[in-house]
């Protein structure tokens, strides 16, 4: 099970805990694209620390929501991302597209 807490709100931290997988990205990318959209915000930090595992889909999802958000002119930046998570980023060529805190 997927748990996203949000705090903030011109600058928006996201916590992602558990498992970002193809059932639970939906999920992800329908509150980051309502955050990026709802226009009072100018950055975005998506904590990853307790993302335990992702797959193509979690990955995908934060790829598009960096296109997105580079877009809407948003900052959107990684912090403490997961050992799993940096490894998938990696392997999908997507670590230097999204910046990390």
């Amino acid at each position: 099970m997927l748990e996203i807490l949000v705090s903030g709100s011109g600058k928006a931290c996201v916590s992602v805990h558990g498992e970002l997988v193809m059932e639970e990205a939906p999920r992800l990318r329908n509150l980051l694209t309502a955050l990026l959209n709802r226009g009072d915000v100018t950055a975005v930090e998506l904590d990853l620390a307790d993302v335990t595992f992702i797959d193509a889909s979690g990955a995908g999802t934060l790829i598009v929501a960096h296109r997105i958000a580079a877009n809407l002119r948003v900052d959107l930046r990684l912090s403490a991302v997961s050992a799993p998570t940096a490894q998938v980023l990696i392997l999908m060529a997507a670590a230097d597209l999204i910046p990390v805190l």
